[in-house]
């Protein structure tokens, strides 16, 4: 792909991320600014945090925070006292939902707008109610730190919401196992927590998940999903680009999307989607490689599947196409991608 705008594709988070971290060491009593300028993120009080923070930043920012305050759970401890004055649209838009499965699949759908290191997906069993969630990083550092913000900060707006101190009944964790887990079982209210697991997740049974909450406001929720829903289909700004490559790899999760299911999701019409591309120099089915090529960085670097499974979550019939199209992308096997991370 020939336009710079496609090729620079970079996993992010929300610029509210940086805000947390500012927000909680302030109440702490900290000036946030040498620990940002520390590891490269601007930050000025007064000033609103508008660039989107990769990972990797992120993780350096928690890192920085953990050894200065002396806190080795430092994402639980800010997730913990999360605060919704600092929060943005998809935290407010959860907590006005009726409860934890409407809240949940909202998020879902609409946080892909300006969370792409996210993929999120609900699966529900017999049982339990089940959210799970991974962060895309392709620099193999671990990012604890994350995983326990994202996952604390979930709670809290769940437990705002419902008025209660639940509990997931179990929880699972990419990153290896603290040689501490008091902290994490005192946090989370349950004792089933592994690690080492092929994606981080919440359960919660069925029960839990359909309480209704005490926060929900009918009247705020459509006003907030109105207003993300107008945050997708601007017409104004020059990076819809973007807005397409983020739904293209979330709804990779369930299979390779069509023009049309992207085009409703992001409300606009395939002709409109078409002609938005083609205004910032792309196709979709350049955009559609181009999330196809991050997910199968993804799924390389962070679990154990098989080729052959990799293959098949991204459309393709035959491992061998797989292989040509990542040897395209990369100039390397698949296999011998995944085999240079080990060393």
């Amino acid at each position: 792909m020939n336009n710079p705008h496609q090729e620079n594709f970079e996993s992010s988070l929300s610029p509210r991320f940086a805000t947390y971290v500012a927000s909680y060491l302030i109440k702490q009593g900290v000036d946030p600014t040498p620990l940002f300028r520390q590891v490269g993120i601007y930050y000025r009080a007064g000033d609103e945090l508008m660039a989107p923070v990769p990972p990797t930043k992120l993780r350096a920012l928690l890192e920085a925070a953990a050894k200065f305050m002396g806190d080795p759970f430092i994402g639980i401890s800010i997730g913990k006292h999360f605060s919704f004055e600092f929060s943005g649209l998809n935290a407010l838009m959860m907590i006005s939902s009726r409860n934890m499965e409407q809240a949940m699949r909202a998020r879902i759908k609409y946080d892909t707008y300006i969370n792409n290191a996210i993929y999120d997906r609900i699966q529900t069993t017999q049982e339990h109610f089940i959210h799970g969630f991974r962060v895309s990083t392709i620099d193999n550092n671990n990012i604890r730190h994350i995983h326990d913000l994202l996952a604390s900060q979930l709670l809290t707006v769940l437990r705002t919401g419902s008025g209660k101190s639940l509990s997931p009944v179990k929880m699972r964790f990419v990153h290896p196992a603290p040689k501490d887990r008091k902290t994490y079982f005192e946090h989370f209210g349950t004792d089933d927590i592994e690690f080492d697991a092929s994606i981080n997740s919440m359960a919660y049974d069925h029960a839990t998940a359909r309480q209704p909450f005490i926060t929900a406001n009918k009247t705020l929720n459509n006003l907030l999903t109105r207003s993300v829903k107008l945050l997708l289909s601007d017409d104004e700004g020059n990076h819809f680009t973007d807005s397409v490559y983020r739904e293209v790899l979330r709804l990779l999760d369930s299979g390779v999307p069509s023009l049309e299911e992207v085009a409703s999701n992001l409300y606009v019409s395939t002709r409109t989607l078409r002609r938005r591309l083609t205004n910032e120099g792309v196709s979709f089915q350049q955009v559609k490689q181009r999330a196809m090529h991050k997910l199968a960085i993804q799924l390389l670097t962070m679990t154990n599947a098989p080729l052959s499974d990799i293959a098949f979550q991204l459309g393709y019939s035959e491992s061998s196409a797989f292989v040509r199209a990542f040897r395209t992308w990369e100039g390397v096997t698949p296999q011998k991608y995944r085999n240079s991370l080990v060393k």
